[in-house]
């Protein structure tokens, strides 16, 4: 490389090459800056759609997302994810922890299904079907 150097020195190209070298790296950091700041705004953009989307998807009241106070789905998945993974394996104690932690918080959980209610049944119902049974003529 030296030996390159000292013959171009001789012939008189080597402050030519020198300016050329200068002047190309000059203009590739140029451009090079001008890419970077066109990336930036593009992501900008995208970010910006992004939370523009999850927005419009809270305003759903079926959304399960309505109130969260995430910026994204995938933050929102990632927090249940860990939460789910320590939660205990068994329904029964998944269920007492879950509602216990609602209770902490001060949210409200609707633990009755209706199975054991017999809501729909017409007062003298319930009499009548006892009667019918305890009949001794059938």
């Amino acid at each position: 490389m030296k030996r390159y150097w000292q013959r171009l020195k001789k012939k008189g190209f080597g402050d030519e090459m020198k300016k050329k070298d200068r002047e190309r790296k000059k203009n590739e950091s140029a451009e090079l800056m001008v890419l970077r700041e066109k990336e930036r705004i593009n992501k900008r953009k995208c970010r910006s759609n992004i939370g523009n989307i999850f927005e419009e998807n809270t305003n759903d009241p079926n959304s399960s997302n309505a109130t969260s106070h995430y910026k994204s789905c995938s933050t929102l998945q990632k927090a249940v994810k860990r939460v789910s993974t320590h939660i205990p394996y068994t329904p029964r104690m998944c269920k007492n922890v879950v509602s216990e932690l609602a209770v902490a918080h001060g949210l409200s959980i609707n633990t009755s299904h209706g199975r054991n209610k017999i809501e729909h049944l017409q007062p003298g119902t319930e009499e009548t079907v006892t009667e019918f049974y305890v009949r001794d003529d059938i």
